[in-house]
């Protein structure tokens, strides 16, 4: 028992730490699981604040973080708790994002000094990204972190800078860093807003075309089958009239149409495409420098071009992120802290809370 702790301080686990965790978790812990940075558990909810959640490609899997300095992996169907995974000292004080890659191997985690990617499968540290210059524990807010579509690429975005860093999904080595913000399409082609002008790269990161554009949207999202784009807009914090702007382009960045429609003081957060393409959702809330959350969700029809319903989570509580998950559902988080799992129609499917 004695060596077996020692090996664990060489991973910057205290003793105490070590047998809070054992208790807390009512799990075995071994040198071995440890050295991984995962602890498996039945199932448990995080205790802070939960700050981010995303799903694989296929929606097997869904990844929380949590101000409780932990990362959850999660099974869609059952909610069932997989892995939790830990960032080691010095950089887990705060977890303010975690995404995992479209094809579910990888996991990239923000902390307040950098970027941490782990196996899925394993639970090993692939890689840590050093943003120590970006003072992310002051403006986390302004960050970003995705994968591409065919996850070969990471991004990480700044605001603070308005950059875009881009890495090898395969050794997580640095390529590039562009202006602006990166959206990496189904197809492989990459857009580039930089200003009001957009450059398409390949997959490559090869330059295939450049194109004024009228402005830059706030979000940007691509059908599953990348033949249709929505750009999304929002009026500025100040202003007194706040609207919904959402304009569809072919992927020649052709417009299709324009859908736009007044709101009360929420503003546009999330874009999401329906899995058969015939939707897009809108995700809309309250918005400060600091603070943010969703109170509705809008449903356009990509068919009639109009807005047929609004699906408000005002009563799910205070809905800190939303991703889309396949066949019309969305999975939630709010500062409960709890998960939920429903549908369009807003049916609950799952929910899951703290223990009493």
């Amino acid at each position: 028992m004695l060596s077996n702790l020692e090996k664990m301080k060489k991973f910057g686990f205290s003793i105490q730490t070590v047998l809070f965790l054992a208790f807390f978790l009512n799990t075995t812990l071994t040198a071995e699981t440890l050295s991984k940075n995962i602890i498996t558990v039945e199932t448990d909810m995080h205790t802070s604040l939960i700050t981010s959640i995303s799903a694989d490609k296929n929606s097997k899997y869904f990844l929380t973080s949590s101000y409780d300095k932990t990362l959850r992996l999660w099974d869609t169907k059952d909610g069932k708790l997989i892995k939790v995974f830990i960032v080691p000292p010095p950089d887990n004080t705060k977890l303010y994002k975690a995404k995992i890659s479209p094809d579910g191997k990888h996991i990239a985690a923000l902390t307040s000094e950098g970027v941490y990617v782990f196996n899925l499968d394993n639970g090993e540290i692939i890689k840590r990204i050093d943003l120590s210059g970006y003072r992310i524990e002051n403006y986390y807010y302004w960050f970003d972190i995705y994968y591409s579509e065919n996850s070969q690429n990471l991004a990480i975005y700044s605001l603070y800078d308005q950059t875009t860093k881009v890495y090898s999904a395969k050794n997580y080595e640095f390529i590039k860093k562009f202006n602006g913000k990166l959206f990496f399409s189904p197809s492989g082609d990459i857009l580039n807003f930089d200003g009001r002008k957009v450059i398409i790269y390949d997959s490559h990161l090869r330059v295939k075309r450049k194109i004024k554009f009228p402005s830059y949207p706030d979000h940007v999202s691509f059908s599953k089958d990348g033949n249709m784009i929505a750009f999304g807009y929002s009026s500025a914090l100040n202003e007194k009239t706040h609207y919904i702007k959402i304009e569809i382009y072919s992927a020649e960045l052709k417009k299709v149409v324009t859908i736009s429609d007044k709101v009360n003081q929420e503003l546009l957060h999330k874009l999401f495409w329906s899995s058969d393409g015939k939707t897009i959702y809108a995700v809309y809330g309250i918005v400060t420098f600091k603070n943010y959350s969703f109170n509705k969700i809008l449903k356009i029809d990509t068919s009639n071009k109009k807005i047929i319903s609004t699906i408000n989570i005002n009563n799910f509580g205070e809905v800190t992120d939303l991703v889309y998950l396949k066949d019309n559902k969305f999975a939630a988080v709010t500062n409960i802290p709890s998960i939920l799992i429903f549908d369009k129609d807003k049916t609950i499917l799952l929910k899951l809370n703290q223990r009493n």
